[in-house]
């Protein structure tokens, strides 16, 4: 007996040929895509449930491979500041007092946001820790939710940039072994730990190269802030030269390395250090435009051979986790970069979000694409709108005219989260009043201080 049967869609496959597939039946069992069929046949098989998605198109489930889900709780803060300022104004001065309800809270509202637009799959760039077990508090909250989580544990110790959060480097590293022993790879492969060096100046030198071999040991990956304006002056102020040639000259690169943003002084010779080390890039384009940090060369990467995944980045500096504006965003700023409308295609970005995501992430081989054996990580989308008619090309309305509006169910694990637009097992109304509650509060703290 199958769990779900998916009836008569349209199937945007992702797969290496890019298939398109129509009037198509998803079985899925046991969290995974056992069969696909054409609805043409007349067989009857036994199910659980049968849904019926005739002329909606079905896709795989957006990665966002960036963000800092403990600033939902912080929109708006620091707003039209230069990056060092809004460090101070939109996270150091309440960054300190977050507690456990708050973690708990921005990490089940941030996960609902995400799947609204069709993610299934997040990573959190998980700091800051003023106190014990903030993570997994955000664990708790993305099982609840039911989206696939990636943390990465960040460290800092050491810099000016976050002076309230500096913390022990031994007690920092051992929280990381006991997450990675708790959480990695746990939960259906619903959970993973990954370890992060903040930046190359927030992060010791000797801490950065233990968490490296920490990684490697537990077979995991690492994921840091790279070549954005900041890093760069802090790396040449502190090792005389730029940070992904300091990473370079310490190998401290390597294929388990997603490197954030990359948006400055991106020239030949960090694009060939990029592709010799098989590092990964997470692209954020609303966060390089908000702190005004510069466009990604994405389409020279691309034509590199440098995998490319999307993100969001945190919400105090984009300020949401909307996957589908950041696939429109991503083409247009590829198109402005270059002068060529021609730059970048629909199809590359929605890979970019999708297969590319995965790939990233090192899940490609169970999540990215629909196809025979992978998780049934998946959306679905109602193209049957006023701002998606008349409908011509699926690819082509879902990233230059889709919004929020036409996820119409997400699938994760083989389960439904959100069906008819409707969480299943959450209440909305409660997690956006608790949210704004506890949001006010935190940032209420600094000024009764």
């Amino acid at each position: 007996m199958f769990d779900i049967v998916l009836e008569n869609g349209h199937l945007i496959t992702m797969n290496n040929n890019n298939d398109i597939l129509y009037n198509k039946d998803i079985f899925i069992k046991d969290g995974k895509i056992i069969a696909i069929k054409d609805s043409s046949n007349k067989k009857k098989f036994v199910s659980k449930s049968n849904y019926d998605v005739t002329g909606k198109y079905l896709l795989p489930g957006f990665i966002n491979t960036h963000t800092h889900i403990f600033q939902t709780l912080l929109r708006g803060i620091g707003a039209d500041l230069n990056v060092w300022d809004w460090f101070k104004a939109a996270l150091d001065d309440h960054v300190a007092n977050l507690k456990k309800e708050h973690c708990f809270i921005s990490a089940k509202l941030g996960a609902m946001e995400a799947i609204k637009s069709g993610t299934t799959t997040i990573l959190d760039f998980n700091y800051p820790h003023p106190s014990e077990f903030l993570v997994d508090e955000c664990f708790d909250a993305f099982s609840s939710v039911g989206i696939r989580s990636i943390i990465a544990r960040a460290i800092i110790d050491q810099g000016k940039a976050h002076p309230k959060i500096i913390n022990d480097s031994e007690k920092e590293i051992d929280d990381c072994i006991r997450l990675l022993e708790k959480y990695h790879q746990n939960d259906n492969d619903m959970q993973h730990v990954w370890l992060a060096p903040y930046t190359i100046f927030s992060t010791s030198l000797k801490t950065y190269k233990k968490i490296f071999e920490l990684a490697n040991e537990f077979k995991t990956f690492l994921t840091i802030h790279a070549s954005t304006p900041s890093t760069i002056e802090e790396s040449k102020a502190l090792y005389g030269m730029r940070d992904i040639e300091f990473q370079y000259s310490q190998n401290l690169l390597a294929k388990n390395v997603l490197a954030a943003h990359c948006t400055t002084d991106i020239d030949q010779k960090i694009l060939d250090v990029l592709n010799e080390c098989k590092v990964k890039i997470s692209h954020n384009p609303a966060s390089n435009c908000y702190l005004g940090e510069g466009i990604a060369p994405i389409t020279e990467m691309i034509k590199q051979g440098i995998t490319v995944g999307l993100g969001t980045d945190g919400p105090a500096s984009n300020n949401n986790h909307d996957m589908i504006f950041i696939i429109k965003l991503t083409a247009l700023l590829q198109k402005v970069k270059y002068l060529k409308p021609e730059a970048i295609s629909a199809e590359t970005v929605l890979r970019l979000a999708t297969i590319e995501g995965a790939k990233c992430v090192g899940l490609e081989k169970i999540i990215g694409s629909l196809e025979i054996g992978k998780k049934a990580d998946l959306s679905i989308f109602d193209l049957s709108s006023l701002n998606t008619v008349t409908l011509h090309d699926p690819i082509k309305s879902i990233v230059y005219s889709s919004n929020q509006s036409n996820v119409r169910d997400v699938i994760i694990n083989g389960k439904f989260i959100l069906k008819r637009g409707k969480f299943l097992e959450q209440n909305e109304n409660d997690v956006i009043e608790n949210s704004q509650f506890l949001g006010e509060k935190l940032v209420n703290t600094l000024n009764m201080n």
